[in-house]
């Protein structure tokens, strides 16, 4: 999922959709605090993080109203903290409500809708909702393809999601073809050693594990989790992931006690 309140280059159409951009930004001082405290405590204090994005989406919706960029950011937020809870049945409803009052609110066709589409679709991956997740996917991209440039990072989040979905196929090609085509897009605006490079090669590394290439495959998975781990936390949805991989790839491998470690570890 892509972080709202992370990225920086979120705007690259105009109008409402970036008067929104900047409001996501502007509003934590407005709630007195209320985000920058569960900002810095998502990470490490679940439990009491929780209530400060439900307390700062009820002060949403009373002062700006339910449909407010301002609200839809929090929700969308939420979405994302409930994902690194592991809660992705919570987080599934969160994100079809964000996805509903966007599609009022900008109409089905507009850039922030295909975001909220492929935001959706990673919790529904999640759940096992395969099919439907490509569907979003696809939908999504089709949006970006007719109101984005086609180097935006939302295109590049998308094309992830679908590479995790080939590669349980074992479509090898249109894995790497998605792969290199979202890391292409990245590697114009990020480090080299980013997190989200890192993710988009893991996408590769479990499609090389279903086609039981594990020697490369180990490679790839052991270098994207150990830069998820660092750069976004155990807990983030993206390293779990990737670890899960790690432990289907040794127990395929044969080699129960490396499973056992990364099983342990999550």
């Amino acid at each position: 999922m892509l972080d709202e309140f992370e990225d920086e280059q979120l705007l690259a159409f105009g109008g409402e959709a970036a008067d929104r951009g900047q409001q996501k930004i502007l509003f934590f001082p407005a709630l007195g605090g209320v985000f920058g405290r569960f900002v810095l405590q998502m990470q490490n204090e679940l439990v009491e993080a929780e209530p400060l994005y439900r307390e700062s989406i009820d002060i949403l919706r009373r002062v700006s109203g339910a449909e407010h960029p301002d609200t839809l950011a929090a929700l969308g937020n939420y979405g994302w903290f409930l994902q690194i809870k592991g809660e992705f049945g919570n987080a599934e409803r969160v994100l079809r409500e964000v996805l509903t009052l966007d599609r009022h609110r900008l109409g089905p066709r507009h850039a922030f809708v295909g975001y909220d589409m492929s935001n959706l679709a990673d919790v529904l991956y999640e759940r096992g909702s395969v099919s439907e997740a490509e569907i979003l996917y696809r939908e999504a991209l089709a949006i970006f393809d007719a109101s984005l440039p086609a180097n935006h990072q939302y295109v590049a989040a998308a094309l992830v999601g679908l590479a995790r979905i080939f590669a349980e196929r074992g479509d090898e090609i249109r894995v790497r073809a998605f792969v290199d085509r979202a890391v292409s897009i990245w590697r114009k605006e990020l480090p080299a050693d980013h997190w989200r490079l890192a993710n988009a090669q893991a996408a590769l590394g479990w499609c090389l594990l279903n086609e039981k290439k594990y020697v490369e495959s180990e490679r790839i998975l052991l270098a994207s989790h150990a830069t998820l781990e660092k750069q976004r936390g155990a807990n983030d949805p993206d390293t779990r992931r990737v670890r899960g991989w790690l432990v289907r790839l040794y127990d395929r491998w044969g080699r129960p006690a490396d499973a056992d470690r990364y099983r342990q570890h999550g």
